[in-house]
């Protein structure tokens, strides 16, 4: 399995370089210029082209109670997160509406590859079910608290935060996308800005609003 991977990490960033292979059916690792496995393309191409068929031919729509599977679902999910962030549990996964469009997608192509007209209950349970194992799962046994930062990463973080209440004051409220462009300029990522939101957001230093999209100061 170790030289499996290795192989396979060294085909994904040769690729990004410029040269690399291609990966075969079985998971081995095919150099450019060799002979590959005739079966194996054959079904390569037949999936690219069922794919392609899929996309062009086939549009499914929600249907009633798929719909409202999925806005109580998404409904439950925030709830969910909320009590847990209230009683000191783990911390809470931000479900936003993004998420729910995420599963809204998943569900759709789970109809799309079986070339149905409409997204059935069963469509949105499987999507429902991968976001469970995928995101929801780990918020609940509380894997995130045993993320360790480094003492640099602490410090960026400290940084970071500090940054955000020069620019955010106590009561205000600002959108996320727009302290991250602010930070930006003064060379901070957006990954170290979103981090230390969510940090404050555990904290309770500060409050999302509009989905996600937007945060006010507490304290």
């Amino acid at each position: 399995m170790y030289e499996r991977d290795l192989a396979i990490a060294d085909h994904v960033l040769g690729i990004h370089a410029g040269h690399g292979g291609e990966i075969a059916t079985d998971g081995s690792i095919v150099p450019v210029g060799q002979d590959k496995n005739p079966e194996a393309e054959r079904q390569v191409k037949f999936l690219k082209r069922y794919v392609e068929y899929c996309r062009a031919t086939c549009s499914p729509r929600l249907v009633p109670t798929s719909a409202k599977l999925l806005e109580d679902s998404y409904v439950r999910y925030r709830q969910e997160m909320r009590e847990r962030a209230k009683k000191g549990g783990a911390p809470a996964v931000p479900i936003t509406v993004r998420q729910l469009e995420a599963i809204t997608r998943v569900s759709e192509s789970l109809a799309k590859m079986t070339l149905q007209k409409q997204v059935t209950e069963e469509h949105v349970q499987e999507a429902l079910r991968l976001f469970e194992v995928s995101t929801i799962d780990a918020a609940r046994s509380g894997v995130a608290e045993m993320v360790v930062l480094s003492p640099e990463q602490r410090e960026e973080l400290m940084l970071v935060e500090t940054q955000i209440k020069q620019k955010l004051a106590i009561g205000a409220t600002a959108s996320k996308r727009h302290l991250v462009e602010d930070l930006g300029r003064l060379g901070v990522n957006e990954w170290a800005v979103m981090r230390a939101l969510m940090v404050m957001s555990q904290r309770g230093e500060i409050q999302e609003r509009a989905e996600g999209r937007r945060v006010t100061r507490v304290h």
